[in-house]
């Protein structure tokens, strides 16, 4: 299950340094330079190996050569910001073979770039350079770290969901199998009385429910916590039927909780869940954030109904969305 620490890890690993450039020599003069100083340098030869490296990487700075065979360096950074395969905060730089026109630099920015450098390169400051950027580039990673875990229960807050489940769609729409989602709620009843009678839970007994809800996801699985007594499950390759499945696990788990006591009257939890998924032919990978909200709308649904504790998004009347 992919589910976050609760504080920031300590970053040990070395800063990654992807370098996209047409010719290997260059590739690694740079390498001898940045490697001695810690620096770890993945290596790519054209704009497109430099686009898919700097995905899977995870890179702390992407250097990009104005010319590859296959792109312009230019639309390389586009791309990059456009796609969202780098952060903001990830700084991108260009190199030129000499002096850049005033032209290019205003394209450069624009389209993402942090700073346009002339070859060859200062090797000392450009390491000095590179491990300032880096620096500051990891104090944003730990910032946003915390402020994507909830750290009451250590899942993800819906700003971590909705960040995942981005990358979660992008692997998706890249292997071409579908992803489901799961909103669910706990809600709790006196024991006789109506459902339409039922609340929200206590905070505590939502965090119980949190418990299980991670104790039944798979380690693929990304949980997160949508509110105060909400939670979601993100599933890649799994299909509308899966979801079915794990939603009748996890209620088989509540169901065998004991009841309740407060003011001597008993208290029975029970859940209402909303199932969204993405078929393997129409994901694409800007709709992440749209399935959360088609599986909370699904779980407003059940919430309303007394037919049904679990609804799936394709139930949800127009009228009601």
């Amino acid at each position: 299950m992919s589910r976050p620490t609760r504080a920031p890890e300590v970053t040990s690993r070395p800063p990654i340094v992807v370098v996209g450039v047409e010719q290997e020599w260059a590739a690694r003069s740079l390498e001898t330079v940045l490697g001695p100083r810690g620096f770890a340098v993945v290596r790519a030869y054209s704009g497109r190996q430099t686009l898919d490296l700097a995905e899977v990487a995870a890179p702390d700075v992407v250097l990009i050569d104005s010319r590859l065979p296959d792109m312009d360096g230019v639309d390389v950074c586009r791309a990059l910001r456009g796609e969202q395969r780098v952060g903001p905060h990830v700084p991108v730089v260009l190199t030129t073979s000499g002096p850049a026109p005033r032209e290019f630099l205003r394209h450069a920015y624009q389209a993402g770039a942090w700073s346009v450098w002339e070859q060859p390169l200062d090797g000392e400051l450009l390491v000095l350079r590179l491990q300032t950027w880096v620096e500051a580039k990891r104090v944003v990673d730990d910032a946003e770290r915390v402020s994507l875990i909830d750290l009451d229960s250590g899942l993800y807050t819906y700003r971590g969901l909705s960040r995942r489940a981005r990358e979660v769609m992008s692997d998706a729409a890249r292997r071409h199998t579908p992803v489901t989602c799961i909103a669910i709620a706990p809600m709790v009843a006196r024991t006789g009385h109506p459902s339409s009678d039922d609340l929200p839970a206590s905070a505590r007994v939502a965090t119980e429910i949190g418990r299980m809800v991670a104790s039944v996801a798979r380690g693929s699985d990304v949980v997160g916590r949508m509110g105060s007594a909400e939670f979601a499950i993100l599933a890649p390759m799994t299909e509308m039927r899966g979801g079915v499945e794990l939603v009748e696990r996890l209620r088989d788990k509540v169901a065998a909780m004991p009841p309740m006591v407060a003011d001597g009257r008993a208290s029975r939890v029970a859940l209402r869940a909303g199932i969204a998924s993405i078929g393997e032919s129409a994901v694409n990978p800007r709709d992440g954030t749209d399935l959360l909200v088609r599986a909370s709308t699904a779980l407003r649904y059940a919430q309303s109904s007394r037919a049904s504790a679990v609804r799936t998004f394709d139930e949800v009347p127009l009228t009601f969305v």
